[in-house]
């Protein structure tokens, strides 16, 4: 088991002071894993390894979510109403080569991860999902948070449906992704708000949460 205080550790600001902004690995267009199997294979994983994720399978899984496929157009890996993009991935570092443990958001317009600050301290991100303590042994955690008012200007009252659909678009891919990889996952979605907001140090709302590691085999 990870000692709950790990992120009292790990969010030490010298260890973001030289790296602010983390510029990712291209992302790989193909893989040995058809999409067919990728779909026939994926399981929920709530037991994982303390192996490390690479640095690489860290930025696969992000592009799948949100990454720029169309640069020209600035279109991303999921859909979204009207192109309005309102979702941002928060990313918990516990177990990533070369990446110190810490709380980042993922830029995709740079494809990059951005520090952030220490989040409030004791607080654990598995008890504010109602006790879910397994989430807290993946090598990453992934926050789907959202701008409703990016997405309410344009849809007003139907914002809400658009907003969980997104989130279900870019769960989904990385998901699939992770099991691409070789790695697993679960989607959770029970968990108080405003807990995991706190946790995050956002005014967004988060919408999705995404444990990823390498699964435990008895």
């Amino acid at each position: 088991m990870i000692c709950r205080s790990v992120f009292a550790l790990a969010f030490a600001a010298s260890l973001f002071a030289e790296q602010d902004m983390i510029k990712l690995p291209a992302p790989k267009l193909d893989s040995a894993v058809s999409l067919e199997t990728a779909i026939a294979t994926r399981r929920s994983v709530r037991d994982f390894t303390q192996d490390s994720l690479s640095l690489e399978q860290l930025s696969q899984l992000l592009w799948a979510g949100q990454g720029i496929t169309d640069k020209e157009e600035e279109l991303r890996a999921a859909p979204s109403a009207g192109a309005l993009y309102p979702m941002e991935l928060r990313v918990v570092v516990q177990r990533i080569e070369g990446l110190a443990p810490g709380l980042y958001v993922y830029r995709h317009e740079a494809h990059a991860l951005e520090a952030q600050r220490e989040p409030e301290p004791g607080m654990s991100f598995g008890e504010a999902a109602y006790m879910q303590d397994w989430i807290e042994e993946a090598a990453v955690v992934i926050f789907i948070t959202a701008t409703p008012s990016r997405t309410r200007v344009k849809y007003g009252e139907r914002t809400e449906r658009y907003l969980f659909l997104e989130a279900g678009h870019i769960g989904q891919n990385i998901l699939l992704q992770a099991v691409a990889l070789g790695l697993g996952g679960t989607p959770v979605g029970a968990y108080d708000d405003d807990r995991i907001a706190r946790f995050l140090g956002t005014r967004q709302k988060p919408l999705y949460i995404l444990p990823i590691g390498h699964p435990w085999k008895p």
